[in-house]
């Protein structure tokens, strides 16, 4: 299956970008990734389900090639700039250029993953990330003031595609 993107559920629109999917068919081809401004989170499902890795992606300041050495299934979510922090506990600067595996951040991280990688299908496994992110949110910190504020800068400037000018968002 080629790459394919999903919106989210609606109660995680406000942060999710979209979720994604692939499964490589025949030898892997290399993928190019270029810097968006956002932080994924990535299932990497080898070996039949046997074998799975869940990584956190921060934002790029360059582009990069991903080179798998096997056939893999990806799930994947990207979280709209600004938002990963409430899923993830740390602010996205401590992510740029860098994977992460998710189980330094997330104590159930393997148990996640392995029911992810015995999911049959990518419905079945989004919904179970679905369900796992709508926890997470449940518990998330109330963001304060200066959070909010910084949010509806990123949402203007994402909905202007970065056409806004700083002295816009002053006003």
């Amino acid at each position: 299956m080629p790459y394919r993107e999903s919106p989210p559920d609606p109660r995680l629109s406000r942060f999710v970008e979209c979720f994604g999917a692939s499964t490589d068919a025949g030898a892997p081809q290399p993928v190019r990734v270029v810097p968006d401004g956002c932080v994924d989170l990535l299932f990497t499902i080898a070996g039949d389900g046997r074998e799975v890795r869940a990584e956190v992606f921060g934002t790029k300041t360059r582009a990069l090639e991903v080179r798998d050495s096997e056939p893999v299934g990806k799930l994947a979510v990207r979280f709209r700039p600004g938002a990963a922090r409430r899923f993830l506990g740390r602010p996205a600067h401590e992510f740029a250029d860098a994977a992460v595996e998710l189980g330094q951040l997330w104590p159930d991280a393997a148990e996640l993953a392995a029911r992810i990688a015995a999911a049959s299908g990518f419905a079945a496994r989004r919904a179970l990330l679905t369900r796992a992110l709508l926890a997470r949110l449940g518990r998330a910190e109330v963001p304060d003031a200066l959070a909010e504020l910084v949010d509806s800068a990123i949402a203007r400037i994402a909905g202007a595609r970065g056409a806004l000018q700083v002295a816009a968002l002053a006003t």
